[in-house]
This record gives structure tokens, sequence and C-alpha cells, in this order.
């Protein structure tokens, strides 16, 4: 028997030696036999260095004891410490069964039912450990040993910290220990977390990290993090996450959440208490039965959210705000499909609305969900605390995240008049990116740090700091064609993007178009998918698009730019644009149709009285001055006014022309209509209702976006706004000039004039917020009364004129009592009902 090894036949102490059964890097271990107690015993021996100096040896006696106070059935106890020589040896209880690593690298994997039974045991053993003050700092899987019987026993508990040495070296397969000015690095480099790695004392998250690895591997059968050498790995936990594409489709979206939670770099972020892993771990799967795919590789689906319904303006809709986690497969393989609600915290209820309602962070953390009119709310993926921005007045629109899920791009302000700005992903400011962009179709926040976003006439790109806007590629104006929705691919040098028509369809509410990739260094442009709009790249090596309200999913080279394969419907019922990728694969998006819209009356009270008019996607209705009909703009392959006669009970369709045609307002001789037509540009028309005569152009020309308000009591004047910052007045017959009307800097729009003609009310945000205002018509006049306190929009006077109507920016209707016999005054105002509605331009009677 030499200093450091046992000889089968031999005895030490009580111990009959057997034979050796294995070698790690903290020693050898042997079987021996308990002569006194009669039972088999595993004998791991050290090396000497371990014992080299007093401290150590001391140290080594303090652990000894504290793990030998550990009685857990998942925890292999420690019995006492023997000495071959100066070498100390460990007497532990003998486990029989494979290692955890041996499992692993047998050719069945493991189940999920296995994975979680063995988790659950790992949590019992650690929080037993924990709970005394006792850290592993080696957990990984040639450290669990699998009972014949399914239990489970951790092997080595603390003996990292016990027996550390003072000088670099490497010890078997991965096994390292460093020390250096004074601080100890120990464990296993694949398995340590990054606080170890730097060699700062760990407390119980280090076992928490070590645990998501081993919970990674058990899944993937491959380790979280690898490198060609030590230090390869070592940079990987300091740098990089972990593939989740290499986790099995069936992989339950808690598990999904609790490696994230496990695996966060930082300590102070990661998940505190190891029994707080158990929820997550134990979540029920809702796997649908196998769905076969074919053609292309298969993909699983999970559903991420719930399905709540929503009362949206002068009507109501039903939608559900949903999510999918689509997996590389192999391409014969079948696919489980899967739905898991993700709660909507009630302080920031989502509301679907116009325009996309949902994005997510490109490391799929984050989710930022349309709250109410205006708002958003930005929450992590595992939290549910939310950060609510936007609101006041500031409507934002068409969320884009920045590539490190820092910041959120969005389109903030009213008609007409659009500007990119970015705001904290946490909560806060607005930064103004660019302003005046008008009308914008998507945007894309590139690796590059810049935003690539669209107008129908072309696609544009802005520092993430600002400044000029440049052009990269325009639309061909020929047969009306306009860009939209850009998404970036991998690289960085080229973009996905749609071209499309108005007046073209295909299933479901948008126009036929084409998917392309634009080369952001030479303009070349391509043709990807004909017939398929909003194409977005995932990292599963697939494009997601759809066609009318239905999802496709097709293999795509992002190198090549080319698909191979046939597409395969991933899901139906989409909302046109309202989808967002991960790369992590995860894609959230809202399922429903939001066409599905019921106008309805409603009373001072809140009380509703339904219209009994098809469900249509309506957006601005509109009273007429007898109440016997409403004008109202219906959204769908373009929009188009439509009239809705209220005692026949019948939906006629007014306007034909190209072009999106929107915001019908009645004139005070209920016998024509003016309204915006939006085709690159909006310019204002207006036409007869009973259709005789051609649609009139009230200018030829126009410097910028037109949307019209209100018309003056005698019919001979259109209130409009332009660029949604200026309030102007144009003649009807054409004998007068344009007369500016509010032209404060700030933006105004909504402009209302009372029933004698001599005040305007208006919404501006130049207090920062919109507010409702009232000043007199008379644009030389600096007399002005602001009504609204809390935020206010869309003013609606009622027909006698005692009383202003407005909305705040939550929807929640309040009246204003006035006098305007001598000058103008609010004597009181009252609120309502609270509204939740979307209700466009609406209408008194």
């Amino acid at each position: 028997m030499n200093n450091e090894t046992l000889v089968a036949g031999e005895r030490l102490g009580p111990y009959a030696i057997v034979g050796r059964i294995g070698q790690g890097g903290m020693g050898e271990v042997y079987l021996a036999e308990d002569t006194a107690l009669h039972r088999r015993v595993a004998l791991k021996v050290l090396p000497l260095r371990y014992s080299a100096d007093k401290n150590r040896r001391e140290r080594m006696t303090r652990e000894g004891r504290a793990l030998a106070s550990l009685n857990h059935r998942n925890i292999a106890t420690l019995h006492g410490v023997e000495y071959v020589g100066a070498a100390p040896v460990l007497v532990m209880e003998f486990v029989e069964g494979p290692t955890l690593a041996e499992r692993l690298h047998g050719d069945l994997p493991l189940t999920l039912d296995e994975v979680r039974r063995i988790g659950d045991q790992i949590i019992d053993a650690l929080d037993a450990a924990h709970s005394q003050g006792l850290v592993h700092r080696d957990l990984k899987p040639d450290n669990i040993k699998i009972r014949p019987d399914g239990a489970i026993k951790l092997l080595d508990f603390g003996l990292a910290k016990a027996y550390a040495s003072a000088t670099i070296s490497r010890h078997g397969e991965d096994t390292i220990t460093l020390a250096d000015s004074g601080a100890t690095i120990v464990g296993t480099s694949a398995y340590m977390s990054p606080e170890q790695t730097r060699g700062i004392d760990v407390d119980a998250r280090a076992d928490i990290w070590a645990f998501g690895c081993v919970l990674f591997e058990m899944l993937s059968q491959r380790q979280a993090f690898q490198g060609a050498t030590t230090s390869d790995t070592i940079a990987a936990v300091l740098e990089r996450d972990p593939d989740w594409r290499v986790l099995p489709s069936w992989t339950p979206a808690g598990i999904r959440r609790l490696l994230r939670r496990c695996l966060e770099k930082d300590p102070n972020r990661r998940l505190r208490h190891i029994v707080d892993a158990r929820p997550d771990l134990e979540e029920s799967s809702t796997a649908s039965p196998d769905v076969p795919l074919t053609g292309g590789a298969g993909l699983m689906r999970r559903a991420w959210a719930s399905a709540p319904g929503f009362a949206m303006g002068a009507l109501a809709a039903a939608a559900a705000l949903l999510g999918a986690e689509l997996f590389r497969s192999q391409p014969e393989a079948d696919a489980a499909v899967e739905q898991f609600a993700l709660a909507s915290p009630s302080i920031a209820p989502m509301h679907v609305g116009p325009g996309r309602s949902v994005a997510i962070a490109r490391d799929g953390s984050r989710l930022v969900v349309r709250s109410d009119r205006g708002s958003w709310g930005i929450r992590r993926r595992d939290q549910l605390a939310v950060a609510k921005v936007g609101g006041g007045g500031v409507f934002l629109e068409q969320p884009a995240f920045s590539p490190d899920g820092h910041w959120v791009a969005f389109v903030a302000g009213g008609p007409g008049d659009f500007s990119l700005v970015r705001v904290p992903a946490r909560g806060g400011v607005h930064v103004p990116i660019v302003s005046s962009v008008e009308q914008v179709l998507g945007v894309t926040w590139m690796p590059d740090e810049t935003i690539i976003f669209a107008r129908p006439s072309g696609l544009h790109r802005v520092s993430q700091e600002g400044g000029p806007p440049t052009l990269l590629a325009a639309a061909d104006p020929a047969g009306g064609e306009f860009l939209a929705w850009p998404e970036s691919l991998p690289g960085g040098r080229w973009i996905l993007f749609t071209a499309t028509r108005r007046g073209t369809t295909v299933p479901g509410r948008f126009g036929e178009g084409t998917v392309a990739a634009l080369n952001l260094q030479t303009g070349e442009r391509r043709t990807i998918l004909p017939g398929a709009s909003h194409a977005r790249y995932i990292s599963t090596g697939h494009l997601v698009y759809t066609v009318g309200t239905t999802m496709y999913a097709v293999p795509f080279d992002a190198a090549a730019l080319a698909v191979h394969g046939d597409p395969v419907a991933v899901l139906d019922d989409v909302k046109g644009d309202d989808f967002a990728t991960a790369d992590d694969g995860t894609l959230v998006y809202v399922s429903g149709s939001d066409e599905n819209r019921q106008l309805v009356w409603v009373d001072r009270a809140g009380r509703e009285e339904a219209i009994n008019a098809p469900a249509r996607h309506y957006i601005y209705p509109s009273v007429s001055p007898d109440g016997t009909k409403v004008a109202i703009d219906i959204g769908g392959a373009d929009r188009n006014i439509w009239i809705w006669n209220v005692v026949a009970e019948t939906l006629s369709r007014l306007t034909f022309e190209p072009g999106e045609d929107l915001m019908p307002i009645w004139a005070p001789d209920g016998e024509r209509i003016a309204y915006g037509r939006r085709a690159g540009e909006a310019r204002l028309f207006w036409q007869r209702v009973d259709g005789n005569g051609a649609p009139h152009a009230l200018m030829e020309t126009s410097t910028g976006s037109q949307l019209p308000n209100f018309f003056t009591p005698d019919g001979s004047r259109l209130v409009y706004t332009e660029q949604g910052r200026d309030l102007l007045a144009v003649s009807l017959n054409g004998r007068a000039p344009v007369e500016p009307l509010v032209t404060s800097g700030a933006r105004e729009f909504n402009g209302a004039i009372s029933a004698d003609g001599r005040w305007i009310a208006y919404a501006s945000d130049e207090t920062g917020q919109f507010e409702v205002f009232v000043r007199p018509m008379d644009a030389g006049s600096r007399e002005k009364s602001q009504i609204s306190r809390a935020g206010g929009t869309q003013p609606v006077w009622s027909r006698d004129g005692r009383e202003l109507f407005f909305r705040d920016t939550n929807g929640a209707l309040f009246a204003a009592t006035v006098q305007l016999t001598a000058g103008f005054r609010a004597e009181r105002v009252t609120r309502l009902f609270e509204s939740p509605r979307y209700s466009g331009s609406g209408g008194v009677i």
C-alpha cells in the first residue's frame, strides 16, 4: 500500500478493501466492506496535497463534521475520515447504480417524467443542505447517483470547498481548482456559475446555476456550456447563453422558464431559493396529441397567454394573445402542439387595437403588450411586474425591441403626423429619434444600431441616436405599390420586406403581397415568396409568414436567400401582422381578427343598445345630423367609406376609388361627407351621400397629410388637421384661401366647432400630454380655456351647445357643462362612465 493507493484485500481500520470502482477529479474511489457494521462503503482517497498544511486539515475536519451532520435520503452520507499515511480517506455511503452522467451517455434519452423525478429529488437534497448553510459547489451529473429503485443520491457534497487546492491544477475530465490572491475557484468548468469562475465566494445560488446546467443536460443530452478547452468553457459561461434550440420540443413552458431563471449570469437576478424551482418543474404540460407536419421540418407550437374578450369603441371584439415556440426537429419527425396561458396583469390588461399589439425581445426575455389606448405594458417573461409606458395622450404604435432588449422603439403621434421614439424597456422617458415620418408601415431595429422603417413610398434608415433618415429603396409608383414590414436577417446585410398593392386581395384583410429581400449595401432586390406577407426569420431556419389570417412556416437558407421544402400551415386565425419572434424560437401572436366589431348606441349612463349591423372592421363612425345614418370607414383589403341606414338597417358602400378612404365627417345639410384619402399622403375629398357625382378633391395638392375634423355650422368651410400639428380651414367653394386656426407649434387635432360657430374645441399636447382646449374661432385671439386636467381627446359639442363631451386617454367619457352667452366658461366637468371602447370619431344625437 502506498501513500495514495489502496489494494484489494488490504484493510484500512475496520474497512476491508474490495477493489477500485472509480477515479474522479478529487481522487480514487474504492469499494470496501465495513467489518464492524457489516455494510458496504465507498472510500474516497484524496490526494496527499489536500492535507499538505495544518490550515487545510483543520478546514477539512470542520467541513467533514458539517457534512456528516447531513442526514437526507438524497444525499450520500459521510460516515467519517480515515488516513492512508497523511492522505485523507473519506468513508462514504456506498450507492449502487449508475451516475447520471452514465445514464445520459446511454442509448435512450430521459423521459420528461424521469427528468422531473430526478430534478425534484435534487431540489430536496439541495434545500436540505442550503437550510444548514452548506453549498455543494460541484453539482454535476458525475456527482449524482441513480439507485435501481430510481432514488438519487448527491455525492461529494461540499468537498470542493473543504479540500480546495492552493495551486492551479487540473484533475480528471473537467474539475479544476484555482487560487489567486487568496480567492479560490473550485468546481467543474461546464457547471460553474459565473461568480465561481471569478473566484468570488459563493452561496446557494451557485448550486442553483449548476442545477440549471444539469437540468438542461438531462433534457438535451448536451452541456449548456461547453468548449474545446477549460478556458473556452469558462468563456462560454461568462459570455454566452445556452443554445435553447437543442431543447426537445416537448419541454414544458415551466421548465423553459425555470432554466432561464437558474441560468441568469447575474446572481442577484437568479432564482434565489432552490425550492422556488419546484412549481415550474412540476408545471403540467398541456400537450395535445402529436400533429404530423409534412414537407418541411417539424414545428412545435405553444400558445402563450389568455383569451380575453375586448369591447372596442362602439364595437365589440374577441381576441387572444398567444405565443408559440418553434423548434427544429428531424424532417420526418412529428411535432407535439401545446398551448399554455400567459396571465395578463390587471394593472396592464391587454388591449387589442389596429396595428401590432405585441412584441418580444430578441432573447425572448421581455414582452411588450398594448394595455389601453396609447399605452403599453413592458414585462419580463418570467415576472408579473409591468412597467407601463405611453398614455397621457401620447399614442404609441408598432413596437420594436432593440437587439439587446434594453429599448423599445415606437411610432408615436397623432393622425397624419408620426415620429419615431425609443423608450427604456424598464419604463421611462421617450427619447426622440426622428420626427414627421408620416404613415409608418413597420419598424425593425438592426444590430448596427440603426432603425429601418417603412413608408408607403419606400424603406428608410435612421440612426438610433436620431438624425435625418436615408432612403434605402423606393416603391414603384406604377400600379400603386408600397413597401412595408421590414425585418432583419442574420448577418445584417439583407432585410426582408413585403411589397404589396392596394385593391388586390387574398383570403383575409390584407392586400396580396410579395415577400422580398433587400441588400442594404448594393440595393439589390430579390423575390422570396410571392403571394405572402409579414415574413420573419426564426433561428430554427424557417421563415414564418401570413397569407390572409393563416400563418405558414417554410425552411429557409438565410445565407443563400433560398426557400427549400414545402410550407406548413402553423396557425390559423392570426391577426395580420400582429406577431413577433425571438431568437430562441419563441413566437408571440394575437389570434382573432380585429374585424369582428359591433356598432352600438351608448347613452350618457353607459348603457348600450346594439345596432343590427353586420360585424365588420369598423373604425371611425360618424352620425348624420338627423341621426338616421352612420358614416363609417371599414378596413379590409383597403379602407372605404360605408353608410349604415338606421331606419332601413342596410349597409351600403359609398367610396370605390383606389387608396384608403377614412374618417368621414358629415356636412351640416346631411347631403355630403368629407373624408381623407390616403394614397401615399392623405388628401381631403368630399362626396354626395346619394352617390351622385364623382368624389371632389378639396385641394389639388397638399403640403402634408390632411384629415378632416369638422364642418362650420353653415357648411361653408371644413376644419382639418395637417401633418397632425395644425388646425386649418378650407372653403368648400374654393373662393377663399386656406385659413390657419390653431398653429401653436404643438400637435393639435380633433377640432370641433360649437353650434353657434364661435368656438373651436380641440386636443393639443402643448402641456406634454394631450388635453382638450377651447378657444375662439378668431385665429387672432389669444383667449384659451383648458377643459380636461388628466388627459383628453375627441371633443364633441352637444347639439344645444350646453355641453362639451370628451374622452380621457383611458377611454372614460366626460361631459363639461359650458355657457356661451357671455364669452366661454366651463362650469362643471362630470365623469359619465368608464368606456374602454374603440370609438373613432363617434357622434352625438
